[in-house]
């Protein structure tokens, strides 16, 4: 059950670093795909956060409707800072 969920924890990070990239590789030239693609990093980190720390505490429940749903409820103000810094300065 661990492998699963090392391996789920695993490919949430790499799909982060994927958006972080294309991220920093498109903000200068078009610069609405690249505040997605960093709103998508936020989600995407938030979720990879709780996943660690149910992993941490030996829950092993893995990406469910729990951690999406945690992971949303505590994304509102890490999304809302990130439009702020990208709309505001």
């Amino acid at each position: 059950m661990s492998n699963i969920i090392s391996e789920q924890i695993f490919s949430w990070g790499l799909y982060a670093v994927t958006l972080f990239l294309l991220c920093l590789i498109t903000i200068g030239s078009f610069p609405k795909i690249g505040r997605i693609a960093m709103q998508g990093v936020m989600s995407v980190s938030f979720i990879l956060i709780i996943n660690c720390l149910l992993f941490k505490i030996n829950l092993c429940l893995g990406i469910n409707f729990l951690t999406v749903f945690v992971s949303s409820i505590l994304g509102i103000p890490g999304i809302g800072l990130m439009y702020i810094l990208l709309y505001v300065f």
